[in-house]
């Protein structure tokens, strides 16, 4: 009676081991990241789930014209929630990165501060890719209005190499950037509203006709870029999962 009594014990203890183990919430931390380039100081806010062990993919996303990094407050939490680490960059003349100036809409003289930000692209993706809990082979970038086109300029430089890449209303992006999806050789997401400006509708038709692997997705309404995500809510969550699966993340 003895022997089946340990039996049983020695039974139910390995029954007990084989319980699935419960698996941690995220622990979601919030930092401030100063970069320096070409003499702006950048700001960024990156959010990780502190939970994971080993390097984790990461995305980069970067904000219209006259943006700023909070446009991306729900999306980057959504990301680190999925465990995608999600660097929200203010690039140069936008948000908090004016030490040499700002960009204004209104005021022609300081348009030429925004071609120069695929440095600061080229610089944020240095950053993730040298960083130690940063896997720099699983690294996407989000691009939305003009720093799609500074996102593109980035990558044709060879300082930026995205493993998966999302363009939320792109306007400026350029011929040579749309013959460059294909190219690439890896995933593209090109989001739209439909009766964004008119620049954009055009852009996409290029997209459709010279970019076979690319995917479009087309919204509702005539929101612009990153304003997507204020007239649409549910798309952070839609391009939070793209990302993640297309960086194999979980």
């Amino acid at each position: 009676m003895r022997a089946a009594g340990l039996g049983l014990l020695t039974l139910c203890a390995a029954c007990a081991s084989a319980q699935p183990q419960p698996v941690s919430a995220p622990a979601i931390v919030v930092e401030t990241v100063t970069l320096d380039a070409d003499g702006w100081k950048l700001v960024a806010t990156l959010r990780r789930d502190a939970n994971l062990a080993g390097p984790q993919p990461a995305a980069i996303l970067l904000h219209r014209a006259a943006g700023n990094r909070s446009e991306y407050d729900a999306l980057g939490q959504a990301l680190a929630a999925r465990g995608v680490a999600a660097l929200q960059l203010d690039l140069r003349g936008h948000g908090d990165s004016v030490n040499k100036g700002r960009f204004i809409p209104e005021q022609s003289e300081t348009r030429a501060i925004n071609p120069g930000a695929w440095i600061d692209v080229a610089r944020a993706y240095l950053h993730v890719s040298e960083s130690d809990w940063a896997d720099a082979n699983r690294i996407a970038v989000l691009g939305a209005s003009y720093s799609g086109e500074r996102a593109a300029v980035a990558f044709r430089s060879g300082l930026a190499r995205p493993a998966a890449v999302v363009m939320m209303g792109p306007g400026d992006f350029s011929d040579e950037s749309v013959d460059g999806v294909d190219a690439s050789g890896v995933p593209w997401l090109f989001v739209a509203s439909e009766n964004e400006i008119h620049w954009v509708g055009l852009v996409v038709d290029a997209v459709r006709e010279r970019a076979a692997t690319a995917e479009i997705r087309i919204v509702p309404g005539d929101a612009h870029a990153s304003r997507i995500l204020e007239a649409h809510p549910a798309m952070n969550a839609e391009i939070a999962d793209w990302i993640a699966d297309n960086l194999g993340a979980g």
